[in-house]
């Protein structure tokens, strides 16, 4: 499943609603931040994470590492460099959740 919005709050809703294997947020993002809204997608590990924004900053990078985000890319990017960083978040993600308990 595909979904689309432009904001943090929607696309938690969005990914409870349509189980997506990954989810790209900005950090940027109006209702609720893109880091805050990596932090319930990540807590609840419902996928992974890839950020892609403008912000290259060395603390937002930890931040969102902190909040859950497997990967992160800085615009502007090249085509060539997504498809690395989606592999990398999907695989992240697959190891953290081999690693979970069975339910």
């Amino acid at each position: 499943m595909v979904g689309e919005t432009g904001r943090g709050d929607e696309a938690i809703e969005l990914v409870r609603t349509l189980g997506p294997d990954l989810v790209i947020l900005d950090i940027k993002m109006p209702g609720l931040d893109g880091l805050s809204a990596a932090r319930h997608v990540a807590g609840e590990r419902l996928a992974a994470v890839l950020i892609l924004t403008a912000f290259s900053q060395r603390e937002l990078r930890r931040a969102g590492a902190r909040r859950g985000a497997l990967a992160y890319l800085v615009k502007p990017f090249q085509k060539s460099d997504l498809i690395p960083a989606i592999e990398v978040a999907l695989g992240r993600f697959a190891e953290l959740t081999a690693l979970e308990p069975a339910t």
